[in-house]
């Protein structure tokens, strides 16, 4: 498939969901326009529903969270 080989250094994953039609991916792209322009150049783009969810580092996130947490915490005790 053209668009795979094309984009096969941005798709870290690319499967299909077996017994029935749909499938998914990671892309790694950097900016948001890149993944923009390569689900508009998906064959089936057109007559597909397509969800995106984006995806960060968990201990990143964690540690976000504890810095939002405390700081609320402290809000609540003045």
């Amino acid at each position: 498939m053209a668009w795979k080989r094309k984009y096969e250094g941005k798709m870290e994953q690319l499967y299909a969901f077996a017994g029935m039609q749909g499938g998914g991916g990671i892309a790694d792209v950097d900016p948001i326009e890149e993944l923009d322009t390569m689900i508009a150049e998906l064959p089936m783009s057109p007559f597909t529903e397509i969800e995106i969810y984006p995806l960060t580092d968990v201990e990143v996130a964690w540690q976000r969270t504890k810095r939002i947490a405390e700081a609320m915490a402290k809000g609540s005790k003045g």
